[in-house]
């Protein structure tokens, strides 16, 4: 997690107005359960959709800004490392299935030469696979360190919300917000504005999967605490938040775990211990997770037979029902 400025921290633990956070901010349900209890931050579960949710739902205004700077502990390096390549004129490349998938799927919706709106497209990694794939990439992101370098490199990104979307630009015929609904306070506040903005366009998102090993078996990850993820979704909440946002057709694309996706039970972090530089802890975790990725993939291949699936899941919104017709 980021550290935080004192400044920033005393802000949210100041924030104690009545009611304001403690109802589901998807099905409005109150009185979540308490399933984890840190420093800062506490995480409910919502007795009637499934999601588990962060208490206060509030992340710092330059969090990501101070992670892309490298201004944070260890588990976000990666953000900074991003930038260096970006810098370098290197677009780092996306690597989960999912980014995959989710390409193949938009062969289906989007005809070449058409427009795709990356929201949070952070170091372009996938407007880059959308550019080689034929498409037009637009894209934007709250961090400037990223926007500034891709635009350096071509792309045409903003740095924004989708409110500030660019009057000049078209109507992009699909949209996609890859690992973003987990960072989000108002999750249906979002959807429900990019509904009516974007009203006729199909929307493809992924979030963490509650389905993959390490949920499933209550191990999460670093990233999947507040404040870098406010919610834990579960595929009822996934559906109603989209419902109430206006989209009519609601599906998900599971895909089978990966070996890499398996719960190490602490190894890389016990290697860790004994390691000194950010150099040397990176090369460790890079090659647990190559082992992991080819000697767990008969384990992994056991898991998806009994239910489990892979690290994401996709979600295909869409204002109508005729986009099930493709993919």
């Amino acid at each position: 997690m980021c550290s935080l400025s004192y400044d920033a921290t005393k802000s949210i633990m100041m924030d104690t107005s009545p009611n304001a956070y403690l109802f589901c901010p998807v099905c409005g349900q109150a009185g979540g359960a308490l399933v984890w209890q840190g420093e800062h931050y506490r995480i409910l579960l919502c007795g009637r959709c499934r999601l588990q949710y962060a208490w206060p739902l509030r992340v710092p205004a330059d969090f990501y800004e101070k992670a892309y700077a490298g201004e944070c502990w260890e588990e976000k390096t990666e953000y900074q490392e991003k930038v260096t390549l970006l810098a370098k004129g290197v677009i780092p490349p996306v690597e989960h299935p999912f980014y995959r998938r989710a390409l193949r799927l938009l062969k289906t919706l989007v005809p070449a030469g058409g427009y795709v709106f990356d929201i949070g497209c952070g170091a372009g990694g996938f407007l880059a696979l959308l550019r080689d794939a034929g498409f037009r990439p637009l894209g934007c992101d709250v961090a400037p360190q990223p926007v500034e370098l891709l635009r350096y490199l071509g792309f045409e990104v903003y740095r924004g919300t989708v409110e500030e979307y660019p009057s000049s630009w078209p109507a992009p015929a699909a949209i996609t917000a890859f690992e973003l609904l987990e960072h989000l306070p108002d999750p249906v506040g979002f959807l429900t504005r990019l509904r009516q903005r974007f009203p006729e366009t199909v929307l493809i998102a992924s979030v963490s999967s509650p389905l993959r090993p390490a949920a499933r078996m209550g191990r999460y990850e670093p990233f999947d605490y507040p404040p870098h993820h406010l919610l834990r979704w579960s595929l009822p909440a996934l559906r109603i938040a989209c419902e109430k946002a206006g989209y009519t057709a609601v599906r998900f694309i599971h895909l089978p775990v990966q070996g890499n996706e398996i719960p190490g039970f602490g190894l890389a972090r016990r290697l860790d211990r004994t390691l000194g530089s950010s150099a040397q802890r990176k090369l460790v975790s890079k090659s647990v997770g190559r082992f992991k990725k080819y000697c767990f993939a008969p384990l992994a291949w056991c898991l998806t037979l009994f239910g489990f699936r892979g690290g994401s899941v996709l979600v295909v919104a869409s204002p109508t029902a005729e986009v099930w017709r493709c993919g």
